[in-house]
């Protein structure tokens, strides 16, 4: 009855008693405090890397999974674009599908999750908000999660909310998204599946 895995807690570890309240709480006194700011440094790699060793790219992993967690507070997504999280998980992606790691399949776990949280910050702003160049930015990201066989469907659907909420915002961002780079057969695919 106790926490751990039989209490429902994925990660096996002893449930510390935290409720819902406390976590909306901590996440919010971290936002508050520049949390997600000194995560998107750390999304660059550790000071002095050069971002190409294992110990580089398991903290760029851990930073993009703690901002991920953060996400899914809905009052947190604000400070977190605030803080300069959308732009430094866009580059951290691009970065890591551009050179993989050594460990092929963390290295794809990381992508998928900067990816799935470009998609979660997104579903609930207004674009409008938005630099351009954000906006932008945010659709390779968003079409590869939608593309990609291995997502989950949470992370599919919040992908293609992110995406209708930015092609709302105009006819660049719309004409990016159904552009040329597979971007209807991808929505098409993902409508049948």
């Amino acid at each position: 009855a106790g926490g751990g895995k039989a209490g429902g807690n994925p990660s096996g570890r002893e449930d510390d008693g935290d409720t819902t309240e406390t976590l909306a709480a901590r996440v919010e006194a971290m936002a508050l405090a520049g949390g997600p700011r000194a995560l998107t440094v750390l999304l660059g790699g550790p000071p002095g890397t050069d971002g190409d060793d294992a110990g580089a790219d398991r903290v760029t992993a851990r930073a993009a999974e703690a901002l991920l967690r953060m996400a899914t507070d809905v009052a947190a997504r604000g400070h977190l674009l605030q803080q300069g999280c959308l732009p430094a998980l866009s580059r951290l992606e691009g970065r890591l599908r551009a050179h993989p790691g050594g460990d092929a399949g963390q290295s794809a776990g990381a992508v998928r999750t900067c990816r799935h949280c470009v998609a979660k910050l997104l579903v609930t702003v207004d674009p409008s908000l938005l630099p351009h160049q954000h906006r932008m930015g945010a659709v390779p990201p968003l079409m590869a999660l939608v593309g990609d066989s291995e997502a989950s469907d949470l992370e599919h659907f919040e992908a293609l909310l992110s995406l209708t909420n930015l092609a709302a915002s105009g006819d660049d961002v719309r004409e990016r998204v159904i552009g040329p780079e597979r971007g209807l057969g991808v929505l098409s695919h993902a409508m049948f599946s």
